[in-house]
């Protein structure tokens, strides 16, 4: 269901947040006004934020939401950088 909004780099979730606080989505869902934000992906996200709105999720909250998987994914440590690997022979 939120794959598309997952696959969204940190740049354009912060933006369609943005976007859905202040911006043209916050008066409500528009594909074309997605497709300014998030390209190609639009009618994905169109979907998924769509279940949001039916459940009665406002534009603010959805805003919310996509800020913290920002955040959340900012403060999560690179995997590269959590191991080391060491060579040394018998």
């Amino acid at each position: 269901m939120f794959d598309a909004v997952h696959n969204l780099s940190i740049a354009t979730l912060r933006s369609l947040a943005a976007s859905l606080r202040n911006g043209p989505l916050a008066v409500g869902l528009s594909r074309r006004a997605l497709a300014q934000v998030v390209g190609s992906q639009a009618a994905a996200v169109h979907e998924s934020l769509d279940q949001l709105q039916q459940q009665g999720t406002t534009p603010t909250h959805m805003a919310l939401l996509l800020e913290a998987i920002a955040e959340t994914r900012e403060r999560a440590a690179d995997p590269q950088l959590l191991f080391e690997l060491v060579l040394s022979g018998p």
